[in-house]
């Protein structure tokens, strides 16, 4: 969601400030080809995503004819890359109370306003119907408790997913189930970014 333009609180696109100068690709309209990446002397990290980016990203062969890979029981993809795969899975109530205060966030932050400014400059929900989809718009336009319910769903499919990638494809992912992290995020954002910050520079 966040490598379209525009709805940066609704795509939760990282700030510009908590980029802290570091080149970030893929997110609204920045270009970006992988090629360029390693000119650099740097190794990509890719934060985030969904799992069927991720998917594409990094299987060794990418048949666009395929659905939904991840309902195949006869399909086990190689990566094309080395890689190191992380997961930061919370336990399924902490990231529930999370997810919720997130939305609320969300909405503090302007949300309202945004998708009124996107939708009056960009035309009809018809032109923006991968989007809408993708961030659950038109139920959010009901009722918020709708976009949480929406979020949560979410949150379960991507796990299941993360599961198969483990389970049947055998892909090497570590996960880590920290439950202060997300605390942290709640109570003082800033402080934790910095110290997550800290630990993978």
């Amino acid at each position: 969601m966040q490598i379209y333009a525009g709805l940066d609180i609704a795509t939760n696109k990282v700030s510009i400030h908590d980029r802290c100068s570091i080149p970030h690709h893929l997110i609204g309209i920045v270009p970006a080809t992988t090629h360029n990446f390693p000119v650099r002397g740097r190794m990509s990290v890719v934060v985030g995503g969904s799992n069927s980016l991720i998917h594409g990203l990094l299987v060794d062969y990418f048949d666009s004819s395929l659905d939904n890979p991840f309902m195949l029981s006869n399909y086990w993809p190689s990566l094309r890359f080395q890689c190191c795969l992380l997961w930061i899975h919370a336990n399924e109530l902490v990231l529930k109370e999370y997810l919720n205060r997130h939305v609320d966030n969300m909405v503090d932050a302007g949300l309202v306003k945004e998708l009124e400014d996107y939708f009056d400059t960009s035309g009809s929900y018809v032109q923006q119907t991968g989007l809408c989809k993708a961030i659950g718009l038109k139920s959010y336009c009901d009722a918020i408790a709708e976009m949480k319910d929406n979020t949560q769903g979410l949150a379960k499919t991507q796990t299941a997913k993360i599961r198969h990638m483990i389970d049947i494809w055998g892909w090497p992912i570590c996960s880590s189930t920290p439950q202060k992290p997300y605390g942290r995020i709640s109570m003082d954002h800033a402080m934790w970014f910095r110290r997550l910050h800290g630990i993978v520079m």
